[in-house]
């Protein structure tokens, strides 16, 4: 969740901490990082691999967060 100090409007983070949905708070150029680790934990703990839509979904948040702070998590 984004840390609310760093939110233009704090409203649905703050609802979201106070309510016990977040697992991470934390500025929006972090999110990547955490994201990518929790993917691993995923792939790591199936046998299975992820489904194809699962991986475009997450790829496509992984963009999104790209272009909106101009960080690359590819690497």
């Amino acid at each position: 969740m984004q840390d609310p100090a760093t939110a233009k409007y704090d409203g649905m983070p703050v609802s979201a901490i106070q309510a016990g949905y977040a697992t991470h708070v934390l500025p929006v150029e972090k999110m990547p990082q955490v994201l990518r680790a929790a993917i691993h934990t995923l792939i790591v703990r199936q046998e299975t691999p992820l489904a194809p839509a699962a991986v475009s979904g997450m790829n496509r948040i992984l963009m999104l967060l790209r272009s909106g702070i101009g960080h690359d998590s590819r690497n």
